[in-house]
């Protein structure tokens, strides 16, 4: 890594087993944490955008990471750079330039942050965005779907608020619908199809977290419209419940001018023992739901891909009480894990961990 945010230059060489990173705040652990999410083609974590990944110093960042995929080796080259962020920056075995998203489905990692935490209780975008970054790693085309579909999105709003002063321009409403319909219903069909895979994972997982004493479900909005118990839809049965849905909102569309039915509306709610777990569980339930969707998360990653995936958790295990702490620990198993935290105390008990120290963005192996 180099002048990626207040790291200056470092080389690290991982432990195939549990790497702990720890230091006090704002040394660059998660620093580091974030720089090996990159390399899944997905954007950061935390939000930012690439220009504020770069050290403030500096007008170009490089990471370089050196990994086993498979019986391959491979070498990835990322360059982050400040003035032209939007420019090809990728480098895969020497070949490129090359766009960010040539890297879906190389290198698979599950990350587990704090924010992570909040996805029961918080709005539905952060649902939206689980859903969405773990299908990416699975389906590469399906960022691709994404980007179309934010476009024809701006579009149809755009048509949405001219039409009250160009009447003339509801001809072509028809023609927008039926392209949103077409893209809508692909990424809705990916959504419903991943919870559906997910589910009997997530639950098994929360029974063991609960001693068989809660239960927990996923229901998706689409579900709650649709026959709850039917779980066949095909990709053409969305495309029209869609189209009708948008002919039912079209007016009022048009008089809010931007649309109100579609994936950007998507969410799924989480019930524990039947009961809406962001009303009603409490905070450690909250937790054991993430938790437990975030551990079958990476089983399905697994499963599917028939790769095992890096495991990166950034200073959750100190916001997970010390049930919930132990039962991640012990179900990471043989995955190559990243922990971020302060102190290593609470990990006396690994075996073979390595650590490592960050201080000043410098790193140190002890």
């Amino acid at each position: 890594m180099q002048n990626f945010r207040n790291i200056k230059s470092i080389e690290m060489f991982a432990n195939e087993g549990v790497n702990i990173i720890y230091g006090d705040n704002a040394q660059g652990k998660t620093s580091l944490i974030e720089a090996i999410w990159l390399f899944t083609g997905e954007k950061s974590f935390r939000g930012a955008k690439e220009r504020e990944m770069v050290n403030f110093e500096s007008e170009s960042s490089k990471l370089i990471l050196n990994f086993n995929s498979g019986a391959r080796e491979e070498q990835v080259e990322i360059k982050l750079n400040k003035i032209n962020p939007q420019a090809k920056n990728v480098w895969i075995n020497s070949i490129g330039p090359q766009v960010t998203s040539s890297l879906s489905g190389r290198f698979l990692a599950v990350v587990f942050s704090p924010t992570h935490l909040s996805l029961v209780k918080e709005g539905p975008e952060l649902r939206r965005k689980f859903l969405d970054t773990a299908i990416s790693q699975l389906i590469p085309k399906y960022n691709q779907q994404l980007k179309e579909f934010k476009r024809i999105l701006a579009q149809r709003n755009t048509l949405l608020k001219d039409i009250s002063r160009f009447p003339q321009l509801m001809d072509t409403m028809d023609v927008w619908d039926e392209n949103f319909s077409r893209i809508s219903s692909g990424i809705i069909y990916c959504r419903e199809n991943y919870i559906n895979k997910i589910l009997p994972k997530v639950k098994r997982i929360y029974n063991g977290i609960s001693n068989n004493k809660e239960t927990i479900d996923i229901v998706s909005s689409i579900s709650k419209q649709l026959d709850y118990e039917n779980k066949d839809y095909s990709i053409n049965d969305y495309k029209k419940y869609i189209s009708k849905k948008l002919i039912e909102y079209r007016k009022s569309d048009i008089e809010k001018g931007m649309t109100t039915f579609g994936p950007h509306r998507d969410d799924f709610d989480v019930l524990v023992n039947g009961m809406s777990a962001r009303m009603y569980a409490s905070q450690g339930q909250q937790r054991s739901c993430v938790l437990s969707m975030k551990m079958a998360e990476c089983e399905l990653l697994e499963e599917m891909s028939g790769q095992t995936p890096i495991i990166l958790l950034d200073d959750v295990l100190s916001e997970l009480d010390n049930t919930r702490k132990s039962y991640l620990l012990n179900k990471i198993g043989l995955s190559q894990t990243f922990i971020t935290c302060c102190d290593t105390e609470s990990f006396s008990h690994v075996r073979e961990a390595e650590k490592f120290k960050i201080s000043n963005g410098n790193i140190s192996v002890y």
